[in-house]
């Protein structure tokens, strides 16, 4: 029977799910601008820009 390295696994998932949440499609990002453009609260302005700022 084959070993699995669970450690690698778990290394390769965790890099996998940064990488689908930081490198987002044109479109996403086009998405969050008009939101931001759109929001009436000044919160969700404010989240908005943070969320761009971190992209």
């Amino acid at each position: 029977m084959r070993e699995v390295n669970v450690q690698k696994i778990v290394d390769v998932v965790s890099h996998l799910c940064m990488a689908a949440n930081y490198n987002l499609p044109d479109d996403v990002l086009e998405g969050i601008k008009r939101a931001k453009e759109n929001e009436t609260s000044a919160t969700g302005r404010a989240i908005l820009d943070e969320i761009r700022f971190f992209l």
